[in-house]
């Protein structure tokens, strides 16, 4: 196998997670895929179009996808951003403390989160969309790191200019009751959103492929 089918099939994998097929199911798609290539050669592009197409042209036939209700992608991020903040609260509250009054939710606990969180979900985006095959100019060598230099100073600076102000306290028991609710329910769609591939027993070398899109070159037993 090549290293350009290697990645084909690391980018289909991640592609069929997104598309919600079963991990078992979609380990099979992958296998079947990496031993057409192995045998005939052929460009994987040619033959299949791009790995996202192809996801979700499989993600059509019936039992691919998980059962139960999927929850929608726009939830994760809403989730995330809404944890996030909650540990900016309290790391800021821990540090500052709190008394009867409420928990203090400050301007540059809510600047910091409105400038980190929305770059990190635009750097996310660009990074599946390289994974998924649409774009490899995202993220890669000397941008991955004037994006963190440019995240850290925008998230410093917006969290310098909104200083200390108090925006509103949370009555305490509200605050904890909050987060009692809201931590299930992450970890409700964190368990629904993550979707780990089980790849048959004699595709054992594509267990490689859940290191990611860095995982290197394929196997040297699987070059074609």
């Amino acid at each position: 196998m090549n290293q350009e089918s290697w990645v084909y099939l690391g980018q289909l994998s991640r592609a069929l997670q997104h598309e919600g097929v079963d991990g078992v199911r979609a380990g099979e798609f992958v296998a079947e895929i990496d031993s057409h290539l192995a045998e005939t050669g052929v460009d994987p592009i040619v033959e299949f179009g791009p790995p996202f197409q192809l996801a979700a042209e499989l993600a059509r036939r019936p039992g691919s996808r998980r059962p139960g209700w999927m929850p929608p992608l726009w939830a994760t991020w809403f989730l995330g951003l809404a944890v996030a903040l909650v540990l900016v609260v309290v790391a800021d509250a821990v540090m500052a403390g709190w008394d009867d009054t409420g928990v203090p939710i400050k301007a540059r606990g809510i600047a910091y989160m409105a400038v980190f969180y929305p770059a990190v979900m635009v750097a996310g985006y660009a990074f599946t969309r390289r994974l998924t095959g649409r774009s490899w100019s995202a993220l890669i060598g000397g941008r991955a790191a004037l994006a963190v230099i440019g995240i850290a100073i925008a998230t410093t600076t917006a969290a310098t200019i909104a200083g200390d102000r108090v925006v509103v306290r949370v009555p305490v028991p509200v605050f904890w009751g909050s987060v009692a609710l809201l931590v299930p329910l992450a970890g409700f769609v964190l368990i629904r959103r993550s979707n780990p591939i089980r790849f048959p027993d004699h595709a054992g070398h594509l267990r490689r492929l859940k290191r990611g899109p860095l995982a290197g070159p394929p196997p040297a037993g699987t070059r074609g």
